[in-house]
């Protein structure tokens, strides 16, 4: 994983639990003060998601490595509408054909 000298920084401020540089008060997604933890965890100022899908793309060049061309990169459905009742359809971030095989 390649990272910049920021998010380097930012790196081991977490791992090391540092005091956050800089003098950001409120968050630039929410307006809510400002602290690591509300960092990691707001939804409206979008690094849950850009992390998520960082993790998930990095998931998804291993296994086009190991499985070549196994790897299906779309929404894959786990649970299709009204499967459940009252449940919301599921959705996958990529599939990979054969991973799962039984033994015999």
């Amino acid at each position: 994983m390649l990272l910049s000298p920021e998010e380097f920084r930012d790196a081991l401020t977490l791992r090391y639990q540092f005091k956050a540089q800089g003098d950001k008060r409120n968050c630039e997604g929410c307006g809510g003060r400002w602290g690591l933890q509300h960092a990691l965890n707001c939804k409206r100022g979008g690094h849950v998601g850009r992390r998520h899908n960082e993790v998930n793309q990095a998931w998804c060049d291993l296994a086009e490595l190991a499985f070549a061309s196994a790897v299906g990169k779309g929404e894959p459905v786990v649970r299709a509408e009204g499967e459940v009742t009252g449940r919301p359809a599921l959705y996958g971030d990529f599939l990979v054909r054969g991973l799962w095989v039984r033994q015999r």
